[in-house]
């Protein structure tokens, strides 16, 4: 019997694309493009490999080799911040 024939395809909500996407991972350290559902990424690699992943709703941020980092969160808007006062270097 063929369950997964009537599997629903999984699209990604957002994927961002034409980027230096550090994964650390230390075998695929760098990718070019990362998918995300749910706020789960989903899928890390090349943007030609994610037309399976891509629907009519999917957002497709164009990051124009700009760097994305994971973890790196911006903490002067976090109402957290006064937990960490000194315990993070502030880069201006």
């Amino acid at each position: 019997m063929a369950f997964g024939f009537f599997k629903k395809k999984e699209f990604a909500d957002i994927i961002y694309m034409n980027g230096h996407i550090y994964t650390q991972d230390p075998a695929f350290p760098w990718a070019t493009a990362v998918a995300c559902k749910d706020d789960r990424i989903m899928a890390v690699g090349d943007f030609d490999g994610m037309g399976e992943i891509t629907g009519n709703d999917t957002v497709v941020v164009d990051l124009k080799e700009k760097y994305m980092f994971p973890g790196f969160i911006e903490a002067h808007g976090a109402p957290v911040l006064k937990a960490f006062e000194d315990k993070y270097l502030s880069i201006n």
